[in-house]
């Protein structure tokens, strides 16, 4: 019962301060859309797949020391694609308005199948994105092949413009600024109903006096005083 009862009174708190939470869900979700759709500028990635390819002259023999290494070539020289001299070779064949901060960033390398690599690029400009990807195999695989016994680097699959971007998610994001605007609007509708102390109620009465009320005296005008208002209108 006095579950039902206090089920009761807090459908009547959200009944009489819901707008608050309905104002808040609609500033919330115009503000994201505005950012998503107007202020925040898509990213697109380009996709590049290529592979390492160690030494393989005609009179050498491969062993199985020589496929190990070129196995876990790629987790140990990763980190030269990030490198200034790689990134600035980028910057310069490519012509880029970029600094060498800014191109390491948005090159991220990740391990497909022992030698085989796949290569991402990041920009808010497509066209960007994918001459970074393409350019990277060719700049990577001279200095690999410098620093490391390999023949070089074979391009599996090229980088295409992406059409479309990875972010911002603008569904996503409306969605989470709706929920959050909810988490806190019912925070601020329980925390007025909290500082609210006016008695409404005789359950309130009871609450404050810790006497039970035996009974209620119910307002009403008699027709002495509705006469003498009407007659105060005339």
């Amino acid at each position: 019962m006095n579950e039902a009862i206090d089920l009761k009174e807090y459908l009547q708190i959200f009944r009489k301060r819901g707008w608050i939470i309905a104002v808040l869900v609609t500033i919330a979700v115009a503000i994201s859309g505005v950012l998503n759709f107007f202020v925040i500028e898509p990213v697109y990635q380009a996709e590049l797949t290529f592979m390492v390819n160690f030494n393989q002259n005609e009179n050498a023999q491969i062993t199985e020391e020589d496929m190990n290494y070129g196995t876990n070539l790629v987790e140990k020289y990763k980190p030269i694609i990030k490198s200034r001299k790689v990134t600035n070779q980028i910057k310069k064949n490519l012509n880029l308005n970029m600094s060498q901060g800014q191109i390491g960033n948005a090159i991220q390398i990740n391990s497909i199948s022992g030698p085989v690599m796949n290569v991402t690029v990041q920009s808010t400009n497509p066209q960007i994105a994918k001459d970074i990807a393409n350019e990277v195999p060719e700049v990577f695989g001279s200095e690999l092949k410098r620093i490391a016994k390999v023949d070089g680097i074979e391009v599996i699959d090229t980088a295409v413009i992406p059409t479309s971007p990875i972010s911002p998610n603008k569904t996503k994001n409306m969605m989470m600024a709706a929920i959050i605007a909810i988490v806190i609007g019912i925070f601020i509708v329980f925390l007025l109903d909290y500082l609210d102390n006016k008695i409404k109620t005789p359950e309130d009465i009871e609450a404050c006096v810790g006497i039970p009320v035996l009974g209620t005296v119910i307002y009403y005008e008699t027709g002495d005083k509705k006469k003498s208002k009407k007659n105060k209108r005339k």
